[in-house]
């Protein structure tokens, strides 16, 4: 964490390089959807850059902006990949999904984080196409997707989500659409 014992160092330090911009947590947390306390963490373990001011805590704007690249670039990959089985018909399960970005399914977080990858490509490709395309990404054991993947489907496609009389169905259908999207020449 870089340290400044005062603000006017800190904002001599500013003028000098830009690139110190700070951010409140509360100001990142509200911008990416987290709790402030998820923000302190990430700065206690290095995935954020914190700055101290006179003995409060900051956000080094660089690395939100430099964090967020990295998540659009993850989701990219995973969309990428997803469009990919699509393509063939096929679905899968998290395991592989999640290694193209290095995270695993023995990591809370990481589990965290690929169903916020996953949300995010499903959002978009319910606004583009009327499909979610994370319906490919099976749980192995339970041999579909998981409840947040339903529950999502509830959120952004409800009106459509409430004409099917069960999950499975719904799923068939969000199944039916993704592969007849991608086969298409």
């Amino acid at each position: 964490m870089k340290q400044f014992k005062t603000m006017e160092s800190y904002l001599n330090a500013l003028a000098l390089n830009p690139s110190l911009a700070i951010l409140t947590y509360q100001m990142v947390a509200d911008g990416v959807g987290l709790t402030r306390a998820a923000i302190a963490r990430q700065v206690k373990n290095g995935a954020l850059e914190g700055v101290s001011i006179d003995g409060s805590n900051y956000v080094l704007a660089e690395s939100v902006i430099r964090k967020n690249k990295e998540h659009a670039n993850e989701v990219a990959i995973i969309k990428a990949a997803l469009e990919d089985f699509a393509r063939r018909g096929e679905t899968t399960t998290y395991e592989p999904v999640m290694a193209l970005t290095g995270r695993t399914h023995t990591n809370p977080n990481d589990r965290g984080m690929i169903g916020k990858i996953l949300g995010a490509i499903s959002r978009d490709t319910m606004d583009k196409h009327g499909f979610l395309l994370s319906a490919l990404v099976f749980n192995k054991t339970q041999k579909a997707p998981t409840g947040s993947f339903f529950g999502l489907a509830e959120e952004i496609d409800e009106e459509n989500y409430q004409e099917w009389d069960s999950a499975e169905e719904y799923l068939h259908d969000q199944l039916r659409k993704i592969f007849d999207h991608y086969r298409r020449p």
